[in-house]
């Protein structure tokens, strides 16, 4: 397996390159083509143990600013763009720096988790209907709960994405 020190010294180009098997980097030459063969999993493990090495902090505190400071779920997102970054790394265009290959990724999956967030978020039906049904000692509770919960099928089909989640609405009180 090459040295991570010969490796973390190659540009980002040259890295994608040999990581995809299409490099002619000093080094790539140096293994020969019976051993860059022979070693081609544990030259991509290499290779990208730099990537990772050289934009996870970055990606990191990028991401972190994004999930306002959830070192957890930042934690999570940043694993999660490693491993997508992974597995597109051989499709990589270079239309860009990797950085910014990297930063969009980031982006995208954190994008994608705040949509499954807020809909986690939203209050459920069934939270609202315990609720109105807890609340309303009525002999008409029965009518006012079936009411309730028409309208608030009515109103939760016309949520979409763009909207605040219930549970995020600033109180009026």
């Amino acid at each position: 397996m090459p040295d991570l020190r010969d490796l973390s010294a190659l540009p980002d180009e040259e890295l994608v390159e040999l990581f995809r098997g299409t490099g002619t980097s000093d080094h790539e030459r140096s293994v020969g083509a019976h051993a860059q063969h022979a070693h081609r999993d544990g030259l991509e493990h290499a290779v990208f143990t730099v990537i990772v090495e050289r934009y996870q902090k970055r990606i990191y505190f990028a991401v972190r600013k994004m999930v306002h400071g959830e070192h957890d779920l930042a934690d999570e997102i940043t694993q999660e763009t490693f491993v997508k970054a992974y597995e597109a790394l051989p499709a990589f265009r270079g239309e860009s720096k990797l950085h910014t290959w990297l930063y969009r990724i980031a982006l995208n999956t954190v994008i994608q988790r705040g949509r499954t967030r807020k809909v986690r978020q939203m209050v459920g039906l069934e939270t609202i209907e315990a609720t109105a049904v807890a609340e309303d000692p009525a002999p008409d509770g029965a009518m006012v709960q079936s009411e309730t919960t028409a309208l608030i099928d009515r109103k939760s089909t016309r949520l979409n994405s763009s909207h605040i989640p219930l549970s995020r609405m600033p109180s009026s009180a």
